[in-house]
């Protein structure tokens, strides 16, 4: 619920690297650990643009009243449109179910 990809790195048994471990795509990979430097696999983190991809919210979230908790969750979840732009997420609706009941519980625990 983050809404935004953090770093982190997921090695393959062959040295493979990608930047999470629901994107393992050849699309993704990002270097081989036993080839390149950490500083190589950090510019071809940064030259797909993974994390940059992950903080754009579509429209319809700018003005939901959960976006603070949502933050349109895991980018994994997001379905992509026709265009290739991000869209909401896949439980979006889920969401918006839950989280009145799930606030005022929260707030409690809080206090």
């Amino acid at each position: 619920m983050k809404g935004i990809c953090s770093i982190q790195y997921v090695f393959e048994a062959d040295g493979g690297v990608y930047p999470c471990d629901f994107y393992m795509l050849d699309d993704y990979h990002i270097g081989n650990i036993n080839t390149d430097s950490m500083e190589e696999i950090d510019r071809n983190r940064e030259g797909i643009g993974f994390i940059q991809q992950s903080v754009v919210l579509p429209e319809a979230c700018q003005n939901c009243r959960w976006v603070r908790i949502c933050r349109n969750g895991c980018r994994r979840n997001r379905v992509v449109s026709d265009a290739g732009n991000p869209g909401l997420n896949y439980f979006c609706k889920a969401y918006q179910e839950v989280y009145p009941y799930i606030l005022p519980r929260m707030q409690e625990l809080l206090r």
